[in-house]
């Protein structure tokens, strides 16, 4: 039986386990849950939200959490640049308006966001922000594992909340480290499948206190290295692909992007099934977002013409260079 008592810090002897490098807590700020949907269910919770604007581009992930903690549904649209289209002019007591800062390419519209609504109002859900600062609004949320290979963890900021965490521990990260010990092992095929199970065990939104897996495996990566590897891969694919997107993405100063969205005049069903047979793998954002989507609308181009390419730690600038070309032969040839 493991006794959660002992602490991995005071522990001595025994059997080796990973030897890993310890860089400390990178997000010392934090308040650290299973997962960002918990932390997300947590802040509205705690500070009895019981309607929240969403955006119609947003994963159910991000909707059960907001159904979980009690509070009602009310949907927005985006404009072309992914700003809010016909919000209300202030938002009424015990509600929230959650925007996403999307690909972590969204900090401008954050900026004007705030000028335009009250701070303690707003939840930022930076799941696709890892490295976005919090705006010092209600809640900015996080969710490590977009950003880099650990089971599971959620973050959340907030200077608005008291908050209390829970009791309980996560006590399912090692049943989730399968995922990604075949990914290390074999392939991305061969663990999918595990991958998905994985995503499965985390749709209890209850909050729970982040694994001590969780945390140091998070305490062992190079945060710095992988700013600077996504930033740059990113750069090398606007270098390549700018000349094909329907979308000028700016890059801010401080911005770490999740991906690159080539976004172009057609449905990608087939470029991606040409990608996927040359082994390279392009994310969906988030195909159950369908019967809600508008023919035509950005929600929709966001979701059938948008390939979303992956420009993480993983690869060299070459080995983007080398995708860009891979993707661009792909585009032309169905001209």
């Amino acid at each position: 039986m493991c006794n959660n008592n002992i602490s991995l810090e005071t522990e001595i002897g025994g059997y080796l386990e990973l030897d890993l490098p310890n860089y400390g807590d990178p997000f010392p700020n934090s308040l650290k849950f299973q997962s960002g949907r918990a932390a997300l269910r947590a802040a509205l919770e705690y500070a009895n939200i019981k309607i929240v604007f969403l955006p119609v581009y947003i994963c159910d992930a991000v909707v059960q959490a907001v159904v979980d903690s009690g509070a009602v549904v009310k949907s927005y649209n985006l404009d072309d640049s992914l700003y809010p289209k016909n919000l209300p002019d202030s938002i009424p007591k015990k509600c929230a308006l959650l925007y996403p800062n999307y690909f972590g390419l969204c900090d401008e519209n954050i900026k004007c966001l705030l000028q335009h609504i009250s701070k303690k109002k707003i939840i930022i859900d930076n799941s696709q922000a890892l490295f976005a600062l919090p705006d010092n609004v209600m809640a900015s949320i996080y969710s490590i594992r977009k950003y880099i290979g650990v089971p599971d963890g959620g973050l959340l900021v907030s200077t608005e909340l008291d908050f209390k965490m829970p009791d309980n521990e996560d006590s399912n990260s090692l049943a989730r480290m399968k995922a990604l010990l075949l990914r290390m092992s074999y392939s991305a095929r061969t663990g999918y499948l595990s991958y998905v199970e994985s995503e499965k065990t985390l749709n209890n939104t209850k909050p729970l206190k982040m694994s001590r897996l969780t945390n140091r495996l998070m305490a062992s990566i190079d945060m710095d290295a992988v700013k600077r590897r996504r930033r740059e891969n990113f750069l090398e694919l606007a270098l390549q692909l700018d000349k094909f997107n329907e979308h000028k993405w700016l890059i801010g100063s401080d911005s770490v992007p999740l991906c690159y969205p080539l976004l172009v005049d057609k449905k990608v069903d087939n470029l991606k099934q040409q990608l996927i047979n040359k082994g390279i793998f392009i994310p969906t954002y988030w195909p159950e977002i369908k019967s809600r989507a508008t023919y035509n609308s950005i929600e929709y181009r966001l979701l059938h013409c948008c390939l979303f390419v992956p420009c993480d730690q993983r690869y060299s600038t070459y080995q983007m260079n080398t995708l860009a070309v891979e993707i661009a032969t792909a585009l032309e040839g169905e001209k």
